[in-house]
């Protein structure tokens, strides 16, 4: 990718008068993709704070997740990664020290320091949707997150309340110069009929389940708008081909017919292209060379992962190439 340190002057598209906007205007190969803002939505476990923490460091990994770890243990081994877990008033943070303000206030605050001035080239946000628990805690006064909230608790104004604040603490952090990766969990947006907090995202486009970032409607639609890049990621069983054997057939001979057999191992995928069950999409500078997913390829020992160069090959629109590790 380009570097943001050594851009040249963009060419003015057009001849125009000093001081109007057209002057403005540059070529559009002149366009800088500096930095990638990019959402991973997928089950609980699958891997997603450990795909994130592969970006460049120096990172900050911004936790709001329950326990004092923040479920940040899978990025323990990782060098270069700072950590902050944000927490609800009242509660204790990864130092053991009780709050004194709600976590969407030391959100707003972090996020300001960092887009004035950021030592980091990579934000990851773990996850938005435990930070929209955190933000509907805070509007009902509540002395710890509830996970299972009953019928007629929280009122329609209530979740309209949640949905502008998540939206206006998260978007600060689309503006911080630096790779901004928010993670989230995965939610059926074509949910139970009567349930409030399902969005209805593409009702009429869809009758079978839709997955996406497991946010409120508005907000899900928000964040999709905002990073260029929506990704799910996922697991499944890994499959070899085996060649057939050789069919006789008068005096010649033929391939057999190849078979897929399970190698007993699992796979994780990360979904690039839109699903008609799953919402993803990339803004590639060649959205021809835009695969249906990344492979992600599996840790070895003593060994770096190049996912990071995976997704900056989908950034810049050059076709995927098979790790060796995977050769």
């Amino acid at each position: 990718m380009p570097s943001i340190e050594k851009q040249s002057p963009p060419r003015a598209a057009v001849k125009a008068a000093p001081g109007s906007i057209l002057a403005e205007a540059i070529a559009i190969q002149d366009l800088v993709t500096d930095y990638i803002k990019i959402a991973i939505y997928g089950v609980n476990r699958v891997g997603k704070t450990y795909i994130a923490v592969k970006f460049p460091k120096p990172l900050l990994l911004i936790s709001f997740e329950p326990g004092q770890s923040g479920g940040a243990k899978t990025a323990k081994a990782e060098q270069g990664v700072s950590f902050i877990h944000i927490v609800n008033k009242g509660e204790k943070d990864h130092r053991g020290i009780v709050q004194k303000e709600w976590a969407s206030a030391k959100a707003v605050r972090l996020a300001n320091e960092l887009r004035d001035s950021c030592p980091f080239k990579t934000i990851v946000l773990d996850t938005v949707t435990s930070f929209q628990d955190l933000i509907l805690q805070e509007i009902l006064d509540l002395p710890q997150v509830v996970d299972q909230l009953n019928w007629g608790m929280v009122t329609e104004d209530q979740y309209r309340q949640r949905s502008e604040r998540t939206r206006e603490v998260l978007r600060p952090f689309i503006n911080v110069p630096a790779h901004t990766v928010f993670l989230a969990q995965m939610k059926d947006h074509n949910q139970i009929k009567g349930d409030r907090s399902t969005s209805k995202m593409l009702r009429g486009q869809h009758s079978e389940s839709f997955f996406s970032v497991d946010l409120g409607g508005a907000t899900a639609k928000w964040l999709q708008d905002s990073c260029d890049y929506i990704t799910h990621l996922f697991q499944e069983k890994e499959f070899k081909t085996i060649p057939g054997k050789p069919v006789k057939v008068g005096d010649k001979t033929r391939p057999g017919t190849p078979t897929e057999v399970e190698t007993g191992r699992m796979i994780r995928r990360l979904r690039t292209m839109f699903h008609p069950n799953f919402m993803a999409g990339c803004r590639s500078e060649v959205p021809l060379n835009v695969p249906e997913f990344i492979e992600v390829p599996q840790e070895q020992e003593g060994k770096k992962t190049d996912i990071f160069e995976r997704i900056e090959r989908l950034v810049i629109g050059v076709k995927q190439q098979k790790a060796a590790s995977e050769s």
